[in-house]
């Protein structure tokens, strides 16, 4: 959620071009660059999406935000490098009831493709793309019940990419839907329709 707040402060200034607004997202901004690097979190969209991007977004030509495209390339990048072929998955950083053997993937990740496309469209590695789509792909497939409810998590074999089984870390039971994630799978492919232009996603959403 690091990357929340300073998102909060870019929307301010956005709405009211009050310059205290400017002032505060640029510092609060600026203390997360140091995530870029973090390799042990499925969250690094959310966290700089919402920060550098918004501030590259509102002041694309300021000298306070020259920076920001090289930032979030390398933090895309470090978000790329997590996922997984065996799963077809950037898998989660955290399982709170971790199994054997196993590659845990959850929802929220959905909210977190948004930084890896616009990277490869932006400088980035064009192929992460690709990896996006079987991301969202195999999540609408393993994630989606039938009657349009979600699973928070999903927890493959390591070596073999079986699933093992399926549930929730913030729901009430693994039968029940987690409102926010599920809103995480809509957000994620809306996004991936505007990216890709595939009219399935949109249905998907």
């Amino acid at each position: 959620t690091s990357g929340f707040y300073p998102g909060t402060l870019w929307y301010a200034y956005e709405l009211t071009k009050d310059d205290d607004f400017r002032k505060w997202a640029l510092e609060w901004t600026a203390g997360i660059e140091k995530e870029k690097h973090n390799a042990n979190t499925h969250d690094l969209g959310v966290r700089f999406n919402c920060s550098f991007g918004n501030g590259l977004r509102l002041i694309p030509g300021d000298t306070a935000t020259r920076r920001y495209k090289e930032i979030l390339l390398t933090a895309a990048a470090t978000a790329d490098s997590r996922f997984s072929f065996i799963a077809g998955q950037y898998p989660s950083s955290w399982d709170a009831k971790p199994l054997p053997n196993s590659i845990p993937a959850v929802v929220d990740v959905m909210m977190n493709l948004e930084l890896l496309l616009w990277a490869s469209e932006n400088g980035g590695d064009p192929k992460i793309k690709d990896r996006c789509i079987t991301h969202s792909n195999t999540s609408y497939r393993d994630f989606m019940r039938d009657d349009g409810g979600t699973f928070h998590v999903v927890r493959y074999d390591k070596t073999t990419g079986k699933i093992l089984n399926k549930g929730q870390l913030q729901g009430d039971t693994d039968s029940s839907t987690w409102t926010r994630g599920h809103a995480w799978m809509v957000y994620g492919f809306t996004v991936m329709y505007r990216y890709t232009k595939n009219p399935g996603y949109l249905q998907k959403a």
